[in-house]
C-alpha cells in the first residue's frame, strides 16, 4: 500500500502517467537524490524477503515448489540490493509494486488450489 501511495500521491513522482519521468534526473549526468519514502519501501521489502528465505527453508511445509520459492526470494533480494546500490530505485519501486500485486494473485491461486485439494469428499 505504501508503494501505491508513493506512486499515486507523492507529487514529485508521476510514474504511472509519465513512466519516462523516472529517468529525468539521470539526464543531468548526476545520480538522483534518494527519497526517504523509497528507503522505507526498500527496507520493508528487504526484511520481507529475508524472512521469506528463512521461512521457506525452516518453517514452511516442504512442497514441490519450495526450491523454486527459495530461489525466487533470493533473486528478488539480490535485485533489491543491486538496484539500491546502483541507485535505480525509482524503477525498482515500480517493479516492486507490480511484483507485489502479481504475488498476491499467485498466493490466492495457490491457496484456492490447496483448499480444493484438501476438501475432497468421498462419495459412497
Amino acid at each position: 500500500m505504501f508503494a501505491f501511495y508513493f506512486h499515486m500521491c507523492v507529487e514529485t513522482h508521476d510514474i504511472f502517467n509519465d513512466p519516462l519521468s523516472m529517468w529525468i534526473e539521470w539526464e543531468s549526468g548526476e545520480e538522483p537524490k534518494m527519497h526517504w519514502q523509497v528507503q522505507i519501501i526498500y527496507a520493508v521489502q528487504s526484511a520481507f524477503y529475508i524472512h521469506s528465505i528463512y521461512a521457506t527453508l525452516f518453517m514452511d511445509l516442504w512442497r514441490k515448489d519450495s526450491w523454486l520459492m527459495f530461489v525466487h526470494h533470493f533473486v528478488a533480494l539480490a535485485l533489491l540490493f543491486l538496484s539500491y546500490v546502483n541507485n535505480f530505485t525509482l524503477p525498482g519501486v515500480l517493479v516492486l509494486f507490480l511484483h507485489d500485486n502479481s504475488d498476491a494473485t499467485l498466493e490466492i491461486t495457490k491457496l484456492s488450489f490447496y483448499l480444493k485439494k484438501t476438501n475432497k469428499r468421498t462419495v459412497l
